[in-house]
């Protein structure tokens, strides 16, 4: 059974939706879903260039010359990928490596600790992968809620299956999250 809904802007379980519409598809339960994963790879290559080039042209670029070189030919995934790291000007081998022929959806567990520092507060989030899993290389978007409008931003990397992020902060955080929008294909639980 598939559950697919398009709820118009407003809440979702209490929290803002972005865009027009959001559609849930069963990316939460841990089920193997090929027309839901191979845009889920497209969206964390996006969020991938965009936290290591700062925005999405060269995202949007790429898109657009892969359509311009190869309009009316054959294109397969190793060409895209040849240009993926051409454009991008790093290797991404890694990403395709883990996102194409890694059939798991990761798991991730994770936690945080909030503490008072004088006129600031540190606030510490660990995350890691269980045993057994296979150690993946994660770029995971953490949200970080200080009251109704004021909202950080941040990436917590993982790196061969564990990572750690400390940040200083102005004010205690209200509300922090991993993963709030989907950005990254993974079932990340606190712990």
């Amino acid at each position: 059974l598939k559950y697919k809904a398009s709820i118009p802007l407003g809440t979702f379980f209490g929290d803002k939706v972005r865009g027009q519409y959001f559609e849930f598809f069963p990316l939460g339960t841990g089920r193997q879903d090929v027309y839901t994963r191979g845009p889920m790879v497209l969206h964390m290559l996006r969020y991938m260039l965009f936290v290591t080039k700062g925005n999405d042209d060269v995202y949007w670029q790429l898109l657009r010359e892969f359509n311009a070189r190869y309009k009316g030919q054959r294109a397969g995934t190793e060409e895209f990928i040849a240009l993926t790291n051409e454009i991008a000007g790093f290797d991404t081998t890694w990403f395709f490596d883990q996102w194409l022929w890694i059939a798991t959806i990761p798991k991730v567990e994770w936690s945080q600790s909030i503490e008072k520092d004088g006129g600031s507060w540190i606030l510490k989030i660990d995350a890691k992968q269980p045993e057994g899993e296979p150690k993946m290389k994660l770029l995971i978007p953490v949200e970080i809620k200080f009251g109704r409008q004021e909202v950080a931003e941040k990436t917590l990397k993982l790196d061969d299956g564990s990572g750690s992020l400390i940040l200083k902060l102005h004010a205690k955080p209200k509300k922090v999250r991993l993963n709030a929008y989907w950005d990254v294909l993974a079932d990340i639980k606190e712990r």
